[in-house]
């Protein structure tokens, strides 16, 4: 069976869990292959800007578990530049399409993904994060991502709202207490459209659909159907990051 193939179907079968043991498996996950190498993505990240980089980014996110044609990529982000009207000398607008996560794997791609993005959004280096469904659940449950409601403006909402993804809060402190208490096992599995606040006690938007965008659909393909986008709460660049979601959904 083709790699990508084995691939597909090792992510369907997460997608397909409960959200309990998906989210026990990204904290078992994260416990102990996130800390042990991070020190060492810290220090090359650092060194690797300070001795390469000259420019300033005026916007840097990551795209996961995505397939890249690149000259395509590379058009898509010239484009942006333009219409910012990006002064290039100085600046630069980076895409990080190289990371790969596979939420029931321990091999060395998945784990220097995870260790990279933790480490860059640890330090507000990340103006967006987007990924397949699948993968963005596991950070959507954490307090990492602003409510585009808070964010966007009265246009921008109504314009976007049909794309919103949501996440339960209610159900999010439910699961932050069985874990601080270690009863997380005992808790009663909720599963939910993250499409549907109606079914929600605490609904908050997180996140974009973005998976409809013919701008990113001429560069990238997604590995599920349902592709999603965050804005961290510790973005540096978050007006040029609404411009960027304007522009992906033009």
């Amino acid at each position: 069976m083709p790699v990508m193939d084995e691939f597909r179907e090792e992510r369907e079968t997460i997608k397909n869990s409960s959200f309990k043991k998906k989210f026990q498996y990204f904290l078992d996950y994260y416990k102990w292959y996130v800390i042990g190498g991070a020190a060492i993505i810290l220090f090359a990240a650092l060194l690797i800007r300070d001795m390469s980089n000259s420019k300033d980014w005026a916007l840097f996110g990551f795209f996961i578990n995505t397939y890249v044609e690149e000259e395509a990529r590379d058009n898509l982000i010239n484009e942006f530049s333009e219409l910012i009207e990006l002064d290039t000398e100085n600046y630069s607008v980076g895409i990080d399409d190289s990371l790969v996560i596979q939420l029931n794997s321990y091999d060395q791609v998945t784990t220097t993904s995870t260790e990279k993005i933790m480490v860059y959004m640890a330090a507000g280096d990340v103006d967006f994060m987007a990924a397949d469904a699948t993968t963005f659940e596991q950070y959507a449950t954490s307090d990492t991502f602003f409510d585009a409601t808070t964010i966007l403006s009265a246009e921008q909402i109504e314009k976007y709202e049909p794309y919103f993804y949501y996440v339960d809060m209610e159900y999010v402190r439910q699961i932050d207490e069985a874990t601080d208490n270690g009863t997380l096992e005992e808790l009663e599995v909720k599963e939910y459209d993250h499409r549907k606040p109606e079914e929600m006690e605490d609904p908050v938007s997180i996140a974009l659909y973005i998976d409809h965008s013919e701008k990113l659909l001429t560069a990238y393909s997604f590995i599920e159907e349902d592709f999603v986008f965050g804005v961290p709460l510790n973005t540096k660049h978050l007006d040029t990051t609404l411009q960027f979601i304007d522009f992906i959904f033009e």
